[in-house]
């Protein structure tokens, strides 16, 4: 059968060059093919400006039998339209959705998207080779485990779950069907080195209450070996030079980390490429990262959110401030130079001391990296909601999100302006912390820190979409009336930069 699959646009404009190969949906065309399908894949975030009508038109053209569709939840009204617009074309083809999105929202989507046929709830790879034979044969859905359909009443159900998928290694991923030169995409952190991402394992110990990977907790690991042999492939074959780990906890095993790093180094993979991965704060040692450098590593993202205890207790980190600063102390002292420390506002239970002792404690973590070159401003956003997460749970029960809230709904965070986050996303609101107390406090305590960052990051902007990204990122310490007049300076010049690829028609 012949089979589109497609990555939708990304929610806002972007260049072409920061985008990286889908992963989940090259493991799901992969067993497709291994199944004799015909499958194709259109990435929507290779073109600079696009609508979702312009990916239609290409799904038609290739007249499929089934179109498969993922996305996040930042992205979903891209994906909404793309499948109402295909199923209304193509009333016959199966239309059928995944992803983190549609995965926690499966029965709202069903609700809401008469264009969605059958949402894959869980992992994709042995459900859609399955979920298309059955629908081939025109047998009952119901035999299908993992999905989620309607009646022909149009109520929607929910088959069994499927089980984990525990043997990686079964699950080649399909890089022949990415033109990898399209792809330009570099490493994180360091923003300077091409570079793709790679998994070496699925889910995550932790249960940060902001996370969706938090409700899929069980480890399971790629053999070492294999993944290095992906690596030393991209590197061989196409000339690929960096890679971004993009497992969910990069040293939930620290024997799955260190054997990796080992088969690299062995095969003097480690002076030829560099890499990043995001690790928690409390798994690596010196040890560890020591070997991770000989293997090529240069560039980190540790998730630290919060800067008192109280608040990471709150958002359950389950890792101290002593931890965090004993590991961010020895991740300079040990000479990495890009390092992300990521960090959160606007959280349960936060209060304004609590930004306070955050503020003071990022610097002092951003002292024991003088020389980082990670192109990072201090304060980060305020916590977005998505579906699945017990942030979401919270933020219905205290009333800052509908308890009937759709996430397959028309929807736009009316107070995304503030702080310069994604319209499609909502956002937690402490109920006795506003997020305009919160940036009226900012304004006053970082307006120095941020126009210092700011001046920074222009000397080192490279187009003007880079541009207007600081410019609305150091506009933080400005009134809304003034971010508002420095865009509409920067969209005079340049129209076509910046602003939401989505028309607002598809969010309303």
């Amino acid at each position: 059968m012949r089979i589109t699959l497609v990555i939708v646009p990304w929610a806002y404009q972007h260049k072409g060059k920061r985008v990286q190969p889908h992963l989940g949906l090259g493991y799901v065309a992969a067993s497709l093919e291994q199944a004799g399908h015909q499958v194709k894949i259109i990435d929507g975030g290779l073109r600079r400006k696009v609508i979702p009508a312009e990916i239609t038109r290409d799904v038609l053209a290739d007249e499929p039998d089934v179109v498969g569709v993922t996305c996040t939840s930042d992205d979903r009204f891209s994906a909404i339209a793309i499948c109402n617009e295909v199923k209304a074309a193509l009333p016959r083809c199966l239309v059928m959705v995944g992803g983190p999105h549609f995965g926690y929202t499966a029965e709202d989507a069903l609700a809401h998207v008469p264009g969605i046929d059958v949402v894959v709830t869980e992992e994709g790879e042995d459900t859609a080779v399955e979920l298309v034979e059955f629908w081939r044969q025109n047998r009952d859905l119901a035999g299908v485990r993992g999905i989620a359909y309607r009646e022909p009443d149009g109520r929607p159900v929910r088959t069994p779950e499927r089980p984990l998928i525990m043997e990686l290694d079964r699950y080649p991923m399909a890089w022949h069907l990415y033109d990898l030169e399209q792809y330009q995409g570099v490493m994180s952190a360091e923003t300077k080195t091409r570079a793709v991402g790679l998994i070496s394992e699925r889910g995550c110990p932790a249960k940060c209450s902001f996370c969706f990977i938090s409700t899929m907790r069980k480890m399971r690991y790629r053999s070492p070996k294999l993944f290095v042999d992906e690596i030393e492939m991209l590197h061989t074959q196409y000339g690929m030079p960096g890679f971004n780990f993009q497992d969910d906890t990069w040293g939930a095993s620290r024997k799955q980390c260190m054997a990796i790093c080992e088969e690299i180094v062995a095969r003097g993979l480690g002076d030829k490429i560099r890499w990043f991965c995001g690790p928690r704060i409390d798994s690596v040692d010196r040890e560890l990262l020591g070997l991770m450098q000989r293997a090529g590593c240069v560039a980190l993202g540790y998730g630290i959110e919060t800067g008192t205890d109280r608040m990471m207790a709150a958002i359950r980190k389950d890792t101290t401030t002593q931890q965090v600063r004993e590991t961010v102390k020895l991740t300079g002292e040990m000479g990495f130079e890009y390092v992300n420390l990521n960090l959160m506002i606007s959280l349960p239970g936060q209060t304004l001391e609590d930004i306070d002792e955050t503020i003071k404690f990022f610097q002092e973590l951003h002292g024991y990296i003088p020389h980082n070159k990670a192109k990072q401003f201090l304060i980060g956003q305020p916590c977005g909601i998505y579906p699945g997460t017990e942030m979401e749970r919270i933020a219905k029960m205290e009333g800052s999100l509908p308890k009937d809230f759709s996430w397959n709904a028309p929807y736009a965070y009316s107070k995304a302006h503030i702080f310069g986050v994604m319209e499609t996303i909502p956002h937690y609101e402490n109920p006795h912390l506003s997020i305009e107390e919160i940036f009226v406090h900012l304004d006053k305590v970082l307006w120095k820190y941020k126009a210092k960052n700011a001046i920074r990051y222009f000397r080192q902007a490279q187009s003007a979409h880079d541009v207007l990204c600081i410019a609305e990122a150091a506009g933080h310490h400005l009134s809304l009336a003034a971010r508002a007049a420095i865009k509409r300076v920067i969209r005079f010049f340049f129209p076509n930069v910046g602003g939401p690829t989505l028309p607002r028609e598809y969010m309303q």
